[in-house]
């Protein structure tokens, strides 16, 4: 199997079937971690949240 990392470096290496499956299992399962983390993250909401929690309604002025 030749790999090749994020810097674009090219290495072969030698993988047996059931350790190919167990690092195929093991990214699907942190895959399917980050679309669920993914799916419940909203930008707004936190910026929203934030702004509220530091707004101080004592210096409003009527103008």
């Amino acid at each position: 199997m030749t790999s090749q990392s994020n810097f674009g470096e090219e290495s072969n290496r030698t993988f047996s079937k059931k350790e190919i499956n167990s690092r195929f299992s093991n990214y699907q399962e942190k895959l399917a971690l980050l679309v669920s983390k993914a799916e419940n993250y909203s930008p707004l909401q936190e910026q929203t949240e934030s702004s509220e929690s530091n707004f101080d309604t004592k210096l409003l002025t009527s103008e």
